[in-house]
């Protein structure tokens, strides 16, 4: 590292620097700890930081302002708590990542999630601490009330919970990382194709080869493999059907939009007390518009818990990027 001026700094104003550094720093994706027992884990290059000492000493905040840090392991918490305090000391977004086949993060032991919690938010700079899961589901907020820390939780987007209002444990976040990276292909408003996509299924599934819809059973096994921005979108379709062969009975539509509308029924929330039209969601407004700001945290936390209940039903791994 050189301990010379160059030209970064004596050439550039304070706040132009600070802005090439925001520019150049700034990772797409939460960043891994890099450590001699996990090698291959460096995901970022930061070779401004060697320019000078000058540099690194004026850059290295910044690259914590602009960057989350991801963990997987309860070992590099404890490892980094012991030996990089300075380095902890600039964290100011960190996600834990707990998923299916390593569930660290969500322990069954009520005081342990409790402590990996304080000692998080013990980190000086600490503004969000999101722990992202998958295993749990649609069944976060019994987990959460069974450890002690589930009061205030609330739902701020479609997937993602905030722990409390006020105080320090406003911090902290859970994320169903499938269903929000889901909720992005449902918000980019990408053609579906429903039909021949259904179509497509039907000739590869059962050998028909139809221009139309089968029925409602068809549906059904259509449905349980379908991903969850087609999901949206066909709930989206078949919504104010659904409304009115709920309220109204079959006689109110046609046979075959009632064929579809129970097959669909049947497939959001089996054996809940959950109604399946929420009643605030009126015929106009598209599910893929919902915000809570708009449209209340109750309904998105209902519309989280319905996708949570349907993605549980796949047989896939969730890959995480």
């Amino acid at each position: 590292m050189s301990t010379e001026g160059s030209p970064l700094m004596d050439k550039l104003p304070p706040e132009v620097r600070i802005r090439i550094y925001k520019l150049v720093l700034q990772a797409d994706h939460p960043l891994l700890l890099a450590n001699k027992e996990y090698p291959d884990e460096t995901r970022f290059d930061v070779t401004l930081f060697t320019v000078s000492k000058a540099t690194y000493a004026e850059s290295f905040d910044i690259f914590f302002e602009v960057n989350a840090i991801r963990l997987w392991r309860k070992s590099e918490l404890n490892h980094s708590v012991q030996n990089h305090l300075r380095f902890l000391s600039f964290v100011r977004y960190l996600e834990l990542v707990n998923i299916k086949d390593n569930c660290q993060w969500l322990p069954t032991d009520e005081s342990e999630l409790t402590y990996i919690i304080d000692t998080c938010l013990a980190l000086p700079r600490i503004r969000t601490l999101t722990i992202a899961y998958d295993a749990l589901g649609s069944r976060l907020v019994p987990y959460l009330e069974s450890h002690g820390v589930g009061d205030g939780l609330r739902c701020i987007a479609i997937g993602s919970f905030q722990l409390g209002e006020g105080g320090l444990w406003e911090k902290v976040h859970f994320k169903h990382y499938g269903m929000v990276k889901a909720w992005q292909k449902v918000q980019a408003r990408r053609p579906m194709k429903m039909k021949a996509r259904f179509l497509k299924f039907n000739r590869k599934r059962h050998g028909l080869n139809l221009d139309h819809w089968l029925c409602g059973r068809d549906l059904e096994e259509f449905m349980r493999l379908a991903d969850l921005p087609l999901w949206c979108r066909y709930y989206d379709r078949w919504r104010s059907v659904t409304r009115r062969y709920c309220e109204q009975g079959e006689d109110a539509i046609g046979l075959s939009e009632g064929i579809n509308a129970e097959a669909f029924r049947r497939q959001l929330l089996p054996g809940s007390a959950e109604p399946w039209v929420h009643p605030n969601l009126g015929s106009e407004v598209r599910v893929r518009d919902l915000n809570a700001g708009q449209h209340g945290t109750k309904l998105l936390q209902w519309l989280s818990e319905l996708l949570c209940e349907h993605q549980g039903k796949f047989e896939r791994v969730i890959k995480i990027s």
